[in-house]
């Protein structure tokens, strides 16, 4: 069944809740009839009665998750509808003047900037607006718990236990990870591969490394995250050597990653403002994003939430990575953890298919993207 069939059909029930579950028909029956709301019951009744019987255990499994997928992406788009909506330029708050306040509608939210007074990273409001829009639809956990030491460099990694039985399935996609800023930190890359021994991580970070156990573990590269054809960057005043992502892949013969790390201080913002992702075949992005101005890490240019999410942020989405998550580096930073979800690829199978496509973006009342 296709992905991506018509109808509105509202996701009640996480899909990772059944992942690894195997049902009778009986139970099936009775989750699709729990998950889906009243609007899809005639898309349910078609399947439950003319195709669902029909097929064995492994596809009524499959069905069932396409139409989970389904849900979740309907549901994101929405949301995605509406978050856009904070770009119109337009006030449209109609509050009586002579109420003793006014909203100042979605214009109020485009002052708030990275400048000297007020901090896009700083605002509630605007951070909110970056969050999680779409759901992990597979197994989800955190590379380190906040309580636990090293506060920093914790990642969120969907999938993983996919990925893990993939790699006993013959013929399929090797788990290929690569780590792009270390800081001779490796927490995320040692928990990765203490869980998932058969992935192939490539670090790179010209300012540190490597340490003396990482040649057994990682293949370490000195050189830092370009974009295009630049190979050389200054950080901290001190000149360090880079090259872009497809030419990092390009160089390393993979054509595709699971997991693409990125924390670069700051420079995520010139690697997002003209990264072209056509072409490119990446599970999910996990980055660590900074909303401040910083001299030091060349955030120099003055942002506000229609600058991030126009600029940055939604060629991201338009290109099918959906953020499923956001929580703060630290309480003191401005520096914010996301992780984006290419929402065609399959941790299953390493398979990234057509669910979504760049004309499904949906359009916002009032707001030009």
């Amino acid at each position: 069944m296709a992905k991506h069939m018509s109808g509105a059909i509202v996701l009640l029930v996480c899909a990772a809740t059944f992942a690894f579950r195997e049902y009778t028909h009986s139970a099936h029956v009775a989750q699709l009839t729990a998950s889906l709301s009243s609007c899809a019951a005639d898309k349910k009744d078609e399947y439950e009665k003319k195709e669902y019987e029909k097929k064995d255990e492994y596809e009524k499994q499959r069905v069932y998750n396409s139409l989970l997928d389904t849900c979740n992406l309907q549901n994101a788009l929405e949301r995605i509808k509406a978050r856009n909506g904070y770009l119109c330029t337009t006030n449209t708050d109609n509050q009586a003047e002579d109420r003793h306040y006014t909203l100042g509608g979605t214009p109020a939210f485009h002052a708030i900037t990275d400048g000297v007074k007020t901090m896009v990273g700083e605002s509630a409001p605007i951070v909110s607006l970056l969050g999680g829009l779409y759901q992990c639809p597979f197994s989800l956990e955190r590379s380190n718990i906040v309580s636990t030491p090293m506060f920093d460099g914790g990642k969120w990694m969907c999938g993983l236990e996919e990925m893990i039985a993939r790699a006993k399935v013959p013929d399929t996609p090797k788990c290929v990870v690569y780590s792009f800023g270390s800081a001779d930190d490796d927490l995320f890359e040692d928990r990765l591969l203490k869980r998932h021994k058969g992935c192939e991580i490539h670090i790179y970070d010209p300012t540190s490394g490597p340490q003396k156990d990482w040649e057994q573990k990682y293949t370490y590269h000195k050189l830092g995250l370009c974009v295009q054809d630049v190979t050389k960057f200054t950080f901290l005043s001190k000149e360090y050597g880079c090259l872009s992502l497809k030419a990092a892949m390009k160089a390393n013969g993979h054509d595709h990653l699971d997991m693409l790390k990125i924390d670069v201080q700051g420079s995520e913002w010139k690697f997002l403002k003209v990264q072209d992702w056509k072409g490119l075949n990446i599970g999910q992005i996990q980055m660590e994003v900074h909303l401040h101005n910083d001299q030091c890490c060349g955030l120099t240019g003055v942002k506000t939430i229609v600058d991030t999410l126009k600029d940055y942020f939604i060629p991201l989405e338009k290109a099918g990575y959906f953020p499923i998550n956001l929580e703060p580096g630290a309480a003191t930073t401005r520096n914010y953890e996301i992780v984006w979800l290419n929402v065609n690829w399959d941790p299953k199978t390493g398979v990234f298919d057509n669910m979504f496509t760049p004309d499904m973006y949906p359009s916002t009342p009032n707001v030009a993207l």
